[in-house]
C-alpha cells in the first residue's frame, strides 16, 4: 500500500514490469492531488524510464525476491521523482541514444523532460531522481470581483503595447 502524506508519496513494490503502468497511475493522481497536473505528463514519462531501468537491472541479477520503490516528494521549491534498487555500484550511465534498438534511450529521455536528475548512492542501494521546479500558481481572483482586476497589493499588469504602470 502506498504511503501518502501531504507533499510525500512512497510505494515499495516488487521488480516486475506490470508495477510501471500502476506506477504511473499513482504518480497521476498523486500529482493532480498536488495541483502539479501541468508536471504530470513529463513527470510519469520519466517515472516509467526510471523505474523501468531499475527493474531491468534487478530482474537482470537473478534478484526476483528483490524490491525496488518509488517516490514523489515536494521540498525547497521542487518537486522530486525517485526510484531506488538495491544495487549501490550499478550506477547508470547515460550513452549517446540509438533509436533504432528498442532500448538505451531512457536517460536521453530523462535529461531531455526532467530540469534535473542526479543518482545517490547508500550503503543499502541507491537513488536515481529527477526534479522540476514547483511554480507558484497564478492568483485567483477574489468573489465577486471582475475577472480583470487585481488582487490586493499586486502592481496592475500593462497590456500588450502599453506603456510602462504609472
Amino acid at each position: 500500500m502506498a504511503e501518502i502524506r501531504k507533499h510525500y508519496s512512497s510505494e515499495r513494490v516488487r521488480p516486475a514490469f506490470d508495477v510501471v503502468p500502476i506506477a504511473r497511475a499513482s504518480l497521476r493522481r498523486v500529482f493532480d492531488s498536488w495541483g502539479l497536473n501541468e508536471l504530470s505528463d513529463d513527470a510519469e514519462n520519466v517515472l516509467s524510464e526510471l523505474l523501468t531501468n531499475a527493474i531491468t537491472f534487478v530482474l537482470g541479477q537473478g534478484e526476483a525476491a528483490a524490491w525496488v520503490s518509488y517516490s514523489f516528494m515536494i521540498r525547497d521549491g521542487r518537486v522530486e521523482v525517485r526510484v531506488w534498487d538495491p544495487y549501490p555500484d550499478a550506477l547508470p550511465e547515460p550513452r549517446e541514444p540509438d533509436f533504432v534498438s528498442q532500448s538505451g534511450r531512457g536517460l536521453f529521455i530523462v535529461d531531455a523532460l526532467a530540469d534535473d536528475w542526479s543518482v545517490q548512492r547508500y550503503d543499502t542501494g541507491k537513488t536515481v531522481w529527477a526534479s522540476w521546479p514547483v511554480f507558484p500558481k497564478a492568483p485567483r481572483t477574489p468573489a465577486g470581483a471582475p475577472a480583470d482586476s487585481q488582487p490586493p497589493g499586486e502592481l496592475p499588469i500593462p497590456a500588450v503595447g502599453a506603456g510602462p504602470p504609472p
